[in-house]
């Protein structure tokens, strides 16, 4: 039941936006389709040869009705009376009582006035004919002067009601019950929130003219966050943990720009830093760091290119940049190769960090392979996207592989 309860809460944003498109959509379709009808009611008394039965009583309504919907009876009428041709003229019976009512019905309340009154006063000059022995007016027609519909209140109420019923089934049936990672729940194995940094970094990457470095142009509030998670990465990795991986579980979560802002807080901060692009399918740092790069990491780990002609200098004191400009699947053939761990070796001996932008989890063994021969692996995982078990199973993924999990950054 608790299971079902959560499922209902987490779909409910959903059901209510149904349920105001579908209330909004009946309310358009009323005022636009359904006009203001009015209704006109004149009561007659007839009394049939057998007074006591009721059953007597209806077939004498029932004859009347089917009276006026032949042409000699509408033509008479119609001699004298005004029609606009849409008002609708129905005789009904009162239960066990010898009363009737005429009811006529259109969007013409004149029409409709005039036509109530006229039938009932010409069903009551032939109703001796159809077997009545006595049949008078009893109440005659008033002018209408208020609408009796359409009742569009009623029907945005009942859509809304159906909509509202059947989403919240929907959606206990379909949603899915596991808890979001995110910030609000304090999860124990979040290094820290970094939010907002997608917006800040495209809107870096699309600058022609840009002044200043990627961190310097952040919002106070951002650039004090990626310091605390850079601290708190610091004291999990220890003063023996120079090498860090930086992964997300998938395209989404941001790990191009935490990586690049981590690795400037660093330089920041006074340590001499590598920025490696270990992400050959899609590389995201130099279209944020205009690094002039004449080889890249796999000429490094080939050995066609010495690692001091292929990292680049960057703009931020401190900070070196190596990009990967071959195929995306070169890299996991490389990295389990006894030469990467000698790259790590030669590249710590130089620098004080070195901090890897790997692809998502998800979309290979990349990230858990560098996570095997480096110091630690941070997972960037956007706040409320992925599930508490998603997140679970991709740390427990890189502890199999002999990867030491830091944490999860949340973006």
């Amino acid at each position: 039941m608790a299971r079902l309860l959560r499922k209902w809460l987490r779909s409910l944003p959903w059901v209510f936006c149904l349920c105001l498109l579908c209330a909004s959509a009946t309310a358009l379709y009323t005022y636009l389709y359904e006009p203001n009808f009015y209704r006109a009611q004149y009561t007659l008394y007839a009394l049939t040869q057998e007074a006591d039965s009721p059953a007597a009583s209806r077939m004498l309504a029932n004859d009347l009705d089917a009276l006026t919907r032949t042409e000699d009876f509408r033509a008479g009428v119609l001699e004298d009376v005004f029609s606009d041709g849409y008002t609708v003229v129905r005789v009904e019976s009162r239960a066990e009582s010898h009363l009737m009512d005429v009811v006529a019905q259109g969007p013409n309340r004149q029409s409709v006035w005039q036509l109530a009154n006229a039938v009932g006063d010409a069903l009551i000059e032939q109703a001796s004919a159809l077997g009545a022995q006595q049949a008078k007016t009893v109440s005659r027609a008033s002018l209408p002067v208020f609408p009796a519909g359409p009742n569009r209140t009623m029907k945005i109420a009942l859509a809304a009601v159906i909509v509202f019923v059947v989403g919240s089934v929907g959606g206990t049936v379909l949603c899915d019950d596991d808890r979001r990672f995110s910030a609000r729940y304090g999860e124990p194995d979040a290094l820290g929130a970094v939010r907002g940094l997608r917006k800040a970094s495209r809107a870096y990457a699309s600058r022609r003219r840009r002044s200043g470095m990627f961190l310097e142009g952040l919002p106070r509030l951002i650039r004090e966050e990626v310091r605390a998670c850079v601290l708190s990465l610091r004291a999990l990795l220890g003063p023996q943990g120079r090498s860090v991986v930086i992964a997300g579980l998938d395209r989404r979560d941001q790990s191009a720009p935490v990586a690049l802002s981590t690795a400037m807080e660093l330089a920041r901060q006074g340590f001499r830093v590598l920025l490696v692009e270990a992400d050959g399918a899609q590389p995201a740092l130099n279209a944020l760091l205009d690094a002039r790069v004449s080889a890249d990491l796999l000429d490094v780990l080939w050995q066609r290119a010495e690692m001091s002609e292929a990292v680049a200098p960057t703009d931020m004191p401190g900070l070196w940049f190596l990009d990967q400009l071959h195929a995306e699947d070169a890299l996991a053939d490389a990295a389990a190769t006894p030469g990467f761990t000698a790259f790590l070796q030669d590249a710590q001996a130089v620098y004080d960090c070195v901090i890897f932008h790997a692809p998502p989890l998800n979309c290979g063994a990349d990230a858990a392979m560098l996570g095997a021969v480096a110091g630690g692996v941070a997972l960037t995982v956007r706040d409320g996207r992925h599930n508490e078990k998603q997140v679970r199973l991709a740390l427990e993924r890189l502890r199999r592989l002999n990867g030491r999990a830091c944490g999860v950054i949340l973006t």
